[in-house]
C-alpha cells in the first residue's frame, strides 16, 4: 500500500480512504488552515491597472502564507509571476468600505481573490522554495499588556481591539492561534502576574485545557512616552526561545511579534528554505489496534508536507511498519510530529530505528 504527493496525498486503496472518512482523525494541538490561497488587499479603484496590481499584491500575500517567507519579491522567479498574476487567479471580487461618518476617511475599495493551489505550488517549487503545508501547529497566546498601571491578559472580553490585531496578523501569515477565554477556570489557573513573571510551568498548565503544544507568552509595556517594548517567550514542546521587540505603535509591535512567531515556526516545520531531496526512513508505529487506528495513522502522515511518500511494508499485532520519504531529514520529521498530537516518539534501547506510538 502506498501514498505519495503525486497522487494528491490521497491514501490508497479506496477501502482505506473510506475508513479514514468514516472514523476521522481529530488532531490535537494542530489545525488545518483552509484559506491559505485567499487574500484581500486595498486597491485605489476598480480599473484594470489597479486590479492587476492588487492581484499581484494578493498573490504575494498568499505565497508568504504558503511558504512562511516574508519577502516573495526577493525571488526572481516569483517576482516575474507577481507582475502577471492573472493565470494564478480562480476568482476575485470587490467590496467597498463606507467613508467615516465624520468625513475623515474616504471610501476604500478592497479586492479579494482566491488562487489555484496547484499552480501556486508549482510556481513555488519552480522558484526553489519549500511549501509549508495546511496542517500547522496552533499557537496559544498569553499576552499581558500594561496600560495606565494596570496589567490585563488579552482574550475573552479584555482589550478586544488588541486581540483583533493579533488575530488579523495571524490570519495574514496563515497561523492558527487561540486566545484564552478568561473564564473562571482560566482565572483560577493563571493570573496576569504569572505571565508577567514568566512562570513557564503555570503558563503550560493553564494551556493544557486548550491542548496547545506551541505557546507564546508576552509582556508588553510602555517604556517611554513614545516607545512600547515587549518581551516574548515562545515554547515549542520543550524548546524555549525569547526575544525583545520595540516600537512606537502598540498594534505594530504585536503584529511584528506574530510575524516573528510565524517565521520561527516556518523555519522549524517547513524545513530548509529551498527544496531538498527526500531521505528514506523505516518507521514503526505501535498502538494501531484496528482499521480506524490504521486509517488515522496513514491519513495523518500523508497530510504532512515534509513527507513526500508513505509505503506500508508490514502490519502485525498492534503495530504497522512503514517506509517513508522525508524532506529535511529525521529532525524535520521529529519536529512536526512532536506538535501534531497524533504520534509520540517512542525510544526503545534495543531498537535504534524511528518508532512512534499512536496517541488515543
Amino acid at each position: 500500500m502506498h501514498c505519495s504527493r503525486s497522487t494528491s496525498r490521497i491514501i490508497a486503496p479506496v477501502v482505506l480512504l473510506s475508513a479514514a472518512v468514516l472514523f476521522g482523525s481529530g488532531g490535537v494541538g494542530a489545525g488545518p488552515v483552509s484559506d491559505l490561497y485567499e487574500a484581500e488587499v486595498v486597491v485605489a479603484d476598480k480599473t484594470e491597472a489597479s486590479r492587476e496590481a492588487g492581484l499581484g499584491d494578493a498573490l504575494a500575500r498568499v505565497i508568504t502564507r504558503v511558504t512562511g517567507r516574508r519577502n516573495p519579491r526577493s525571488n526572481a522567479v516569483i517576482a516575474d509571476a507577481l507582475a502577471s498574476p492573472g493565470r494564478f487567479v480562480q476568482q476575485f471580487r470587490y467590496r467597498q468600505e463606507d467613508a467615516a461618518a465624520d468625513g475623515a476617511q474616504a471610501p476604500r475599495w478592497f479586492l479579494w481573490a482566491s488562487f489555484d493551489a496547484g499552480v501556486v505550488d508549482s510556481l513555488i517549487e519552480d522558484a526553489g522554495w519549500r511549501i509549508w503545508g495546511r496542517l500547522r501547529p496552533e499557537v496559544m497566546l498569553w499576552v499581558v499588556v500594561e496600560q495606565s498601571g494596570e496589567r490585563r491578559i488579552l482574550g475573552g472580553e479584555e482589550l478586544p481591539e488588541l486581540a483583533a490585531v493579533l488575530r488579523d496578523a495571524a490570519r495574514t501569515r496563515g497561523l492558527p492561534v487561540v486566545l484564552p477565554l478568561l473564564d473562571l477556570e482560566d482565572q483560577s489557573r493563571l493570573q496576569a502576574s504569572d505571565v508577567w513573571g514568566e512562570f513557564d510551568s503555570r503558563i503550560r498548565a493553564a494551556s493544557d485545557r486548550y491542548q496547545a503544544n506551541v505557546i507564546l507568552a508576552a509582556r508588553v509595556y510602555r517604556l517611554l512616552p513614545s516607545l512600547w517594548e515587549g518581551r516574548f517567550t515562545l515554547m515549542v514542546g520543550d524548546d524555549v526561545s525569547q526575544w525583545t521587540g520595540q516600537g512606537d505603535i502598540l498594534e505594530l509591535l504585536l503584529s511584528d511579534a506574530v510575524d516573528e512567531v510565524a517565521d520561527k515556526l516556518a523555519r522549524r516545520f517547513a524545513g530548509p528554505g529551498t527544496l531538498v531531496d527526500a531521505d528514506g526512513f523505516d518507521v514503526v508505529v505501535s498502538g494501531v489496534r484496528n482499521v480506524s487506528d490504521y486509517a488515522r495513522t496513514l491519513e495523518y502522515l500523508a497530510a504532512l508536507e515534509q513527507i513526500t511518500d508513505v509505503g506500508v511494508t508490514r502490519v502485525a499485532a498492534d503495530e504497522v511498519r512503514l517506509q517513508i520519504q522525508v524532506r529535511g531529514g529525521k529532525e524535520s520529521l521529529l519536529n512536526v510530529i512532536r506538535v501534531g498530537g497524533i504520534l509520540a516518539p517512542e525510544n526503545l534501547p534495543d531498537d535504534p530505528g524511528l518508532r512512534f506510538r499512536l496517541l488515543r
